[in-house]
């Protein structure tokens, strides 16, 4: 986390994405990248734990309806392993339970919670409110 580092222009923050939607997931490459972020990507939970244990990310955003791993467990075991990585879910209210989907994500210990579709400006807002603390 930047608390860990000193802030300063030269740091850029590290952001895992974890979605399976390629689309989407390309899209906040390229927003983020844009905003000066480093970013890793994986398509699951399980790529997810993999990336995070390799690179040490940040920040994490998480899809929540995944195949292999969905989010849900994903943020479980992250936060048991490394409860002071902010993360933040999303969640496309797949038939009908996106809200309790993201409503039992902030319960685990997710700091955000965002419906899709979202806009760039309030992910970015919830990303730097993260890293300032």
């Amino acid at each position: 986390m930047v608390s860990t580092h000193e802030y300063n222009r030269s740091y850029m923050p590290h952001v895992l994405v974890i979605e399976d939607d390629v689309q989407l997931r390309r899209y906040l490459k390229e927003l983020l990248e844009g905003e000066a972020y480093v970013i890793y990507e994986a398509s699951n939970g399980i790529q997810g734990l993999s990336m995070y244990e390799t690179n040490h990310p940040d920040i994490v955003l998480t899809d929540i309806v995944m195949p292999d791993m969905e989010g849900l467990e994903f943020i479980t075991m992250l936060k048991k392993q490394n409860p002071e990585t902010p993360i933040i879910a999303m969640s496309g209210g797949n038939q009908g339970y996106g809200e309790n989907h993201l409503q039992t994500a902030v319960k685990l210990g997710a700091e955000y919670a965002l419906s899709k579709p979202f806009t760039s400006k309030e992910l970015l807002e919830n990303i730097r409110e993260l890293l300032k603390s």
